[in-house]
């Protein structure tokens, strides 16, 4: 299969960091791995799919993530608990 999703540049995909979000299938962090990105499914994590917010929050702030969600309200939750925002909602 041809996608039409692509790196930039191996160093822009050695770059960019990602950590997806429970509500997204993981075949979509599978798939940013394969276009070479650095991807992990919230899965991963120790609490699987009942890691909170604030939680992803810390780990994407920690290992330098992008959230990818599909929750438009993420980052606000996120920041009215008192957690650093490490996303964009």
């Amino acid at each position: 299969m041809v996608s039409r999703f692509r790196p930039l540049s191996p160093e822009a995909a050695e770059s960019e960091r990602f950590i997806v979000d429970a509500q997204l299938p993981k075949s979509l962090a599978v798939r940013l791995t394969e276009l070479g990105y650095d991807a992990i499914h919230v899965k991963e994590l120790p609490a699987g799919g009942d890691t909170s917010d604030s939680e992803i929050t810390k780990v994407a702030d920690l290992d330098r993530r992008i959230v990818v969600t599909r929750t438009r309200t993420f980052g606000t939750r996120t920041r009215r608990a008192g957690t650093p925002a490490g996303c964009c909602s």
